[in-house]
């Protein structure tokens, strides 16, 4: 597919995507080990996980809320008076098969086959946790950070987003962290011009793919050497180009990408609509992984090029719960209230579940 052509086959998808799903939250949701179930989450709610059953068709939930505990008052994150409980904010599947959850305040491993949930970590005091992502290759947790409330004058002007170069001193006041599988310590990771990531996740072999500034990128975590002050570095580049902004005086009609998931041999990617609701789609692109900085102008114009000729737009709506199996053999996502699976990269197929959740 000429890039050209792939330009107006997104810009189509966003103009023609309306719809209204029945509650619009900000999502994630992982699969288990085996591949027979999908676990999720609605940003905001109580620490509740929803089980997406694939073979007995039904929908369940699991609360988390006498592990995770209540906040207390005095915590400055969270409004004063009532029960306040920790929301979770990310997910992801552990070497082990544990689903790694994140709060603000911690790291937690909820165990779906003995249904316990342990404490894995502390966020630092001056840190939370927004995302988490764990490496199957090596075991490693990668942790996304922002900075807490009430110690931005301690951090300056690093507890704002921050695009373009970024000072080492920034860098160091608001990092990334790697839980290290081996010693459980968590290390420094040196993000120095890509600090607007989310959506992390990784292959099998251990690349590393996320969003940033709404386009797609592709990475690799690797041992720093230069500054003593972190033990990663992250070395990554933008492989995709596919967010399309605009601006007037009307209501944004920007898109971007969202939210990623690998499958054996595709990259597919969650567009949404930026600063409103009503558009969407989903496209996937071949795995290209990351490639050393010595690359010239043309040879990365090249790699650009060759992932926007490889898109496919395979869904034009609204949508959010994007995730695939470890096996890469199944991709899971919904849209305005209905459920699809995506096997060995084919067409997305409807699947009908039965909602027992406890209301």
């Amino acid at each position: 597919m000429h890039m050209n052509k792939f330009f107006l086959l997104a810009i189509a998808a966003s103009l023609t995507a309306i719809s209204s799903l029945a509650s619009l939250y900000a999502a994630d949701t992982i699969f288990s080990k085996d591949g027979t179930k999908v676990f999720g989450y609605e940003d905001g709610s109580e620490p509740t996980l929803a089980v997406f059953d694939l073979s007995k068709k039904t929908i369940t939930d699991i609360s988390l809320r006498k592990w995770l505990g209540i906040f207390p008052d005095k915590d400055p994150n969270y409004s004063k008076g009532g029960e306040i409980y920790p929301s979770l904010n990310g997910l992801s599947l552990s070497k082990t098969g544990k689903i790694l959850c994140t709060t603000d305040h911690a790291l937690w491993a909820f165990d779906p086959i003995k249904n316990s949930c342990v404490k894995v970590c502390d966020a630092p005091e001056n840190l939370i946790f927004t995302d988490v992502a764990a490496n199957p290759k090596t075991g490693d947790i990668l942790l996304l950070t922002e900075i807490r409330k009430g110690h931005e004058k301690e951090a300056g002007a690093a507890g704002a987003k921050v695009i373009g170069p970024t000072s080492i001193k920034q860098a160091i006041e608001c990092p990334s962290l790697i839980l290290r599988h081996d010693t459980k310590k968590l290390v420094p990771l040196l993000n120095r011009r890509a600090q607007d990531w989310s959506s992390p996740v990784f292959t099998n072999d251990g690349n590393l793919y996320f969003v940033n500034n709404y386009d797609v990128w592709t990475g690799k975590i690797e041992p720093q050497s230069f500054f003593p002050e972190f033990g990663f570095d992250l070395a990554a580049h933008r492989l995709a180009p596919v967010a399309l902004l605009e601006t007037d005086g009307g209501t944004s009609n920007s898109i971007g990408a969202a939210s990623l998931a690998v499958s054996k041999k595709k990259l597919y990617v969650s567009l949404s609509r930026l600063g409103g609701s009503g558009d969407g789609a989903i496209f996937r692109l071949n795995l290209i992984p990351y490639q050393d900085h010595g690359l010239s102008y043309s040879q990365r114009l090249a790699i650009s090029r060759s992932a926007l000729n490889s898109t496919e737009v395979i869904y034009k709506d609204e949508n959010r719960y994007l995730c695939a199996s470890p096996d890469g053999a199944l991709v899971f996502f919904e849209s305005g209230g209905k459920y699809w699976l995506v096997r060995n990269d084919g067409k997305p197929e409807k699947i009908a579940f039965k909602d027992i959740r406890k209301k």
